[in-house]
């Protein structure tokens, strides 16, 4: 059986690609549980990608292009406590967006995007703490027919408050290499929830953060670690 996947244009990252969260995640939708994405390219947008099973996991490719790789994993991450919501609300007022940056219409974090067309994750720093954290209520527009959140609006989630986390305010372009996630498949939309990053290490143009998304109750509803590339350029 031919299977194919595609990123409609409504969920990019930079201009005329996908975000990376989104993509890794709609990806990764094809293997059950904690799954690691490595993409290898741009994913491309309204375009049909061919999905092709390898062994336990799965290539993407977009023509000859080898656009992602996915590998069922499991994830061992050292998650903060959630912040307390005051903290978060503050932290939310301290975004600061790169006015002139290429992710200003970026579907997770794009300052340019409405509630329900993006995900408006305005991710700021908590004070004498490494974490970003920001408020986040699941569009319903983003929902299935069953009221719940898919797996690949999660890993949206779990992408950008990671990189956000490294940079801050540096006006450093990082790019997404790899992101290793465990979702929960149960988050009703309107959930009212917390969504925070940290950073783990360097090395070289490498950057690792951690991410999380946590319920009202202070519950783990999803979890990832990312790899974050520097294209050696800033705003």
């Amino acid at each position: 059986m031919n299977e194919t996947v595609t990123i409609p244009a409504q969920f990019n990252g930079p201009p005329g690609s996908g975000n990376g969260g989104y993509a890794a995640g709609a990806f990764a939708e094809f293997l059950e549980g904690a799954a690691e994405v490595t993409l290898r390219s741009p994913p491309p947008l309204d375009q049909p990608m061919q999905v092709v099973r390898e062994g336990n996991g799965l290539v993407v490719r977009n023509g000859e292009t080898l656009v992602g790789e996915v590998r069922p994993s499991t994830l061992s991450l050292d998650v903060p406590d959630c912040p307390d919501a005051g903290a978060v609300r503050t932290a939310v007022r301290r975004f600061v967006e790169f006015k002139k940056d290429d992710f200003h219409r970026c579907f997770v974090c794009g300052a340019e995007r409405a509630v329900g067309d993006g995900l408006c994750l305005r991710t700021g720093p908590i004070d004498g703490s490494e974490i970003v954290a920001t408020e986040w209520i699941p569009h319903e527009n983003f929902a299935g027919t069953d009221g719940l959140i898919p797996q690949r609006i999660l890993w949206s989630a779990l992408d950008c408050p990671g990189v956000w986390s490294i940079i801050r305010d540096t006006g450093v372009i990082m790019h997404l290499g790899r992101l290793t996630a465990a979702v929960d498949n149960d988050l009703v939309a309107g959930t009212p929830c917390t969504v925070i990053g940290w950073p783990v290490g360097r090395d070289g143009r490498k950057a690792y953060a951690g991410t999380a998304i946590y319920d009202a109750n202070g519950n783990i509803r999803g979890q990832a670690k990312s790899v974050w590339i520097d294209i050696g350029k800033q705003v």
